[in-house]
C-alpha cells in the first residue's frame, strides 16, 4: 500500500491547511470525514468532507442554540455515519450523537442522542464508539464525576435512512469505578473492552 495526502480544501490542487486541528476521522459513502477543534473556547467545530481531490465543508454545528465545540469521533453503524460531539463553551450543554445516511446532502446530520448526567460542564463529550453484537456502544465524559456507556440499536436494521433507535445506558457513575475518567471502547475475540485514560 501507499500513503495518499488527500486535498481537503474546498477548491482542487494542492493540499490546503486547516484553520483547525483535524482530530478524528472516518471513510463513509465514498469520501474521507475530518472533524476538528477549533483553538479557543465558543468558537464552532469544522467539518469538511472529501473525495480526494476536493473538500466540501459541512458548516458549523449548534445544541440548544450553542455552538458545538468539538467533533470527537466518528464510526459507520447500520449504513449511517454517527458522529460524536463534544462541547467547549461559556454556557455549556451536554453533548450529542448525530447520524447521517448515505447519499444525504450537506448538513443532513439528525441528533440521536444526548447525553445526560449531573450539571452539563464545559469539555464534555463522547470520547469513543464500537459497534458489538449488532448494537452501537458510545461512551461519554462528563469531565467531573460523570460518565456513561451507552447502547444504541437500530429499529430497522439494515436500513441506513431510518432513524429509530432504541437507546439505553449501559453503565454510569458511580458504577464506572473510574467515572472522571473517558473511557474508550473496542471489542476483541467476542469480548467488548471499556478502559479509562
Amino acid at each position: 500500500g501507499e500513503l495518499v495526502e488527500w486535498n481537503m480544501g474546498t477548491t482542487p490542487g494542492t493540499p490546503e491547511l486547516f484553520t483547525h486541528l483535524p482530530y478524528c476521522s472516518c471513510y463513509f459513502d465514498g469520501k474521507l470525514y475530518v472533524g476538528t477543534i477549533p483553538d479557543a473556547i465558543d468558537e464552532s467545530a469544522e467539518l469538511r468532507a472529501s473525495n480526494g481531490d476536493s473538500a466540501v465543508s459541512e458548516g458549523s454545528f449548534a445544541v440548544g442554540g450553542h455552538n458545538v465545540g468539538f467533533i470527537s469521533c466518528m464510526r459507520v453503524y447500520n449504513g449511517r455515519l454517527f458522529m460524536g460531539l463534544g462541547d467547549w463553551d461559556t454556557t455549556p450543554t451536554h453533548a450529542q450523537l448525530w447520524s447521517r445516511r448515505p447519499g444525504a446532502f450537506l448538513l443532513a446530520w439528525e441528533a440521536t442522542l444526548t447525553a445526560s448526567g449531573g450539571a452539563a460542564t464545559s469539555g464534555n463529550y463522547f470520547a469513543s464508539m464500537t459497534e458489538f453484537n449488532g448494537s452501537l456502544y458510545a461512551s461519554w465524559y462528563g469531565a467531573s464525576s460523570n460518565a456513561s456507556i451507552y447502547k444504541i440499536t437500530a429499529n430497522d436494521p439494515g436500513d441506513p435512512t431510518s432513524t429509530s433507535f432504541t437507546t439505553s445506558t449501559v453503565l454510569s457513575a458511580p458504577t464506572l469505578t473510574a467515572a472522571n475518567n473517558p473511557f474508550r471502547l473496542w471489542f476483541d475475540d467476542g469480548v467488548l473492552y471499556a478502559v479509562a485514560e
